[in-house]
């Protein structure tokens, strides 16, 4: 859903995307806010997170309830970071309220690390394992009264890699690494042959938070035998300071918010560009209009994706659902989109839907299929 913004403060901004973000009945898990605070006043600051989180993946969480209770635990709040308050609403929209919305998954293992993304190739999964960190931030703007948000992101990241049984158990992980943050947001493991060799690289995407902002990181991993993701050698890293580092249509692409000449580092206007094709080797460069600055927030939001010339006419897959029991309005139900595709016939999407609604019960228990879509694209690349 796209919400049509007018200017105003980014506090009563997120405020009113809490609001429609979730029911805003009592949530059933409110006491994990009580715990959460009580934990917070012993000191037991990541135990206090960790609640926090466990209670934004409730279905019936109100956000605004979330961060009330973060602004209670901080009575004299002192940001750690700053970020750039003239940056687009769509683009704070994504930097402070995604992170409220990645806890989803009610599932979590012994060290308080929570399940936020999955994907698999092979009968292989590569799933990303989440510790809840909390930050304050300063959204500093020239002329401006300074304003404080909050990100619910991780302080590090667990990569878990394992088989898949032939009965879709997902088996012990062969492999576990670590990733460390603070991260504000991990998008979803991705498996490509990005050089056409035959061999799917691991791609691993995600924001680092920095002092003014977050550096975007692109890791790329090779497995040492064909598509084994139990043995990963680690191939190249690419970052994006408040900018981009992503891999699209063949080639790398990685941009960087540069000042113009006599701007500061904040409200700089301009980002300088860079890609690079499979092996590494600089193809482009060019300096271009900082995207931060405008509503069009492209790759950064995680389901955007552009339509090339070779996926005209082919159909994407989406699927809608709803909560079990309740009523089918907007604040009940969601659109799933389909990152497999998009496919050649309407025949094959189908089948795709077929697929996402039998695996529905293993994410999204408390949802049940209401109506899809096979949309067929078209337009300019």
């Amino acid at each position: 859903m796209n919400l049509k913004l007018f200017k105003i403060s980014f506090i009563n901004l997120l405020v009113a995307l809490a609001v429609c973000a979730a029911n805003a009945s009592p949530s059933k898990n409110e006491n994990f806010l009580l715990k959460s605070l009580e934990e917070y006043k012993k000191g037991n600051y990541q135990s206090s997170d960790y609640l926090i989180a466990k209670y934004l993946g409730d279905v019936e969480s109100n956000r605004l309830d979330a961060i009330k209770i973060i602004q209670k635990r901080q009575i004299k709040p002192s940001p750690t970071s700053f970020i750039d308050g003239e940056y687009s609403n769509n683009f704070l929209q994504f930097f402070f309220t995604r992170t409220l919305n990645q806890w989803g998954s009610q599932k979590n293992d012994k060290d308080d690390n929570i399940l936020v993304k999955i994907n698999s190739s092979n009968n292989q999964y590569v799933s990303v394992w989440g510790k809840p960190y909390i930050e304050t931030w300063y959204i500093l703007a020239k002329n401006k009264k300074r304003q404080i948000a909050y990100t619910v992101g991780m302080s590090t990241a667990k990569i878990k890699i394992g088989k898949i049984h032939e009965s879709d158990r997902l088996l012990q992980p062969c492999d576990t690494f670590e990733i460390n943050g603070p991260i504000q947001y991990f998008y979803e493991p991705v498996f490509q042959d990005i050089n056409k060799n035959g061999k799917k690289e691991l791609l691993l995407r995600y924001n680092v938070t920095v002092a003014d902002g977050y550096v975007q990181v692109l890791d790329i991993f090779v497995p040492r035998v064909k598509n084994n993701y139990c043995h990963l050698s680690h191939k190249k890293s690419y970052y994006g300071r408040n900018g981009l580092a992503y891999f699209h249509d063949q080639k790398i692409k990685v941009s960087e918010q540069t000042p113009n000449k006599g701007e500061s580092v904040l409200g700089s206007s301009l980002q300088t560009e860079k890609i690079y094709n499979s092996e590494n080797k600089l193809i482009d460069k060019r300096v271009v209009n900082n995207f931060l600055r405008t509503e069009d927030i492209g790759f950064l939001d995680p389901f955007y994706e552009p339509v090339l010339k070779n996926d005209y006419n082919k159909y994407s897959a989406y699927l809608k659902i709803c909560l079990k029991g309740k009523e089918e309005i907007i604040e009940n139900c969601e659109e799933l989109f389909d990152t497999r595709g998009p496919y050649k016939t309407e025949e094959e999407c189908e089948k795709r839907i077929f697929q996402m609604k039998a695996d529905l019960p293993k994410y999204k228990s408390k949802f049940e299929p209401k109506g899809y879509l096979c949309e067929k694209l078209s337009g300019k690349s």
